[in-house]
């Protein structure tokens, strides 16, 4: 028998896995648009394996394999979060407080 934990946590879950579907898809996005730029003739020679390179590893973190794509020094990623202006942690509690300010902003839908 499922309990109101258990729909709070599953409505968590499902919040979670449709951020992370979200941002795949704008990995893609951006490695499409990325790559896109070798097609300019004015493209730097000196650049075109740069992007080349960065087109992959998006292309890879959109498969979900950010580990692969991007090694980062200890610290680093929450440098580079903290500079665009994210949390530079995302803790279960974090996640459950701005999910919940979401709910309460607007209007959800019920799944069974």
């Amino acid at each position: 028998m499922r309990t109101v934990a258990d729909d709070e946590m599953l409505a968590h879950y499902s919040r979670a896995l449709d951020e992370i579907y979200k941002l795949r898809r704008a990995l893609a996005y951006e490695a499409r648009v990325t790559t896109g730029l070798l097609n300019y003739a004015t493209l730097p020679k000196g650049a075109r394996e740069h992007v080349e390179s960065m087109g992959e590893r998006l292309r890879t973190a959109a498969r979900g394999e950010v580990d692969r794509a991007y090694e980062m020094r200890s610290g680093e990623g929450q440098r580079l979060l903290a500079d665009a202006g994210a949390l530079p942690t995302l803790t279960r509690g974090q996640w459950e407080r701005r999910a919940s300010r979401a709910d309460s902003s607007s209007p959800t839908e019920v799944r069974s």
